[in-house]
């Protein structure tokens, strides 16, 4: 039952599915912060042996292109964007997504595979902590959460076991992210106090290989170009959709109803 559909439709089943996956280790692994940054470090050592090999970062991002490929394509294939509010509210949450999103793989695993800088949560904490970009990569994680979950509510909504099995899954819902935000916020309060004695800052730069004002410059330019991508992807969907739109309007006829309304409908429909 959960796996009807076209080609493109297990396509985006398949690589959701690979995407939940990693965004449930990687909250995990910021809100082990919270108990240690040895424990935290400990595990993303651990995840990074599976993510960042060949075979894990060709099936990572892989799967999120695809995902994000197929999601454009159904929505600019919609003959109207009418919807439920909860497939609207997932839609918009996919939308906002890559633009957010991009900053933080610039900032992490472009910056470690270019610049060889050590990524791991301190260095992430202390580059955002009680920032604006602090608080925009925390709603990241309650976003991607969100739309994750909701994504596999509207999944499995159909099966027996899955209807028994809500309550539980709204309290994981719930805990994971809170898990991983206290993580995040017990991590930031550690790196600031690292990086206020002078000592001690300078062992923590040079332990995360620090980017300067160059690298930081450079990691702007491809900021700004994977903006640059994402703003291009909504544009072609948009017009896709414009385009379909005006399309039926030029294929359609007007129907006046006596004593009733005058409608538009594509030719084809009986009356």
């Amino acid at each position: 039952m959960v796996w009807q559909g076209d080609w493109a439709t297990r396509a985006r089943i398949v690589s959701g599915l690979v995407l939940f996956a990693y965004v449930f280790l990687h909250l995990l692994n910021i809100g082990l912060g919270l108990i240690s940054s040895e424990v935290a470090e400990t595990f993303q050592n651990a995840k990074g042996l599976l993510i960042r090999s060949d075979v894990g970062s060709g099936v990572l991002y892989g799967a999120l292109a695809v995902h994000i490929l197929c999601t454009l394509w159904r929505l600019a294939q919609r003959r109207t964007l009418r919807m439920p509010l909860g497939e609207a509210a997932q839609t918009i949450m996919g939308l906002l997504i890559p633009f957010m999103l991009g900053r933080h793989i610039v900032y992490t695993r472009v910056a470690h595979e270019i610049f060889a800088v050590n990524d791991d949560l301190g260095f992430v904490s202390v580059l955002i902590w009680n920032t604006r970009d602090g608080w925009l990569q925390a709603g990241l994680i309650l976003l991607v959460w969100a739309h994750g979950c909701l994504g596999l509510h509207y999944w499995l909504r159909t099966t027996r076991w899955w209807r028994q099995a809500i309550p539980t899954f709204m309290a994981f819902t719930a805990l994971v992210p809170a898990f991983a935000l206290a993580g995040f916020m017990q991590e930031g309060r550690r790196m600031k106090a690292i990086f206020q004695d002078e000592d001690t800052m300078l062992d923590a730069m040079d332990l995360f290989n620090f980017p300067g004002p160059s690298e930081f410059a450079a990691l702007k330019i491809i900021e700004n170009q994977t903006l640059t991508v994402s703003f291009g992807m909504i544009g072609v969907v948009a017009a896709m959709l414009v385009g379909r739109r005006l399309l039926q309007r030029m294929q359609s006829v007007e129907v006046s109803y006596v004593d009733g309304p005058t409608v538009r409908t594509p030719k084809g429909p009986t009356l």
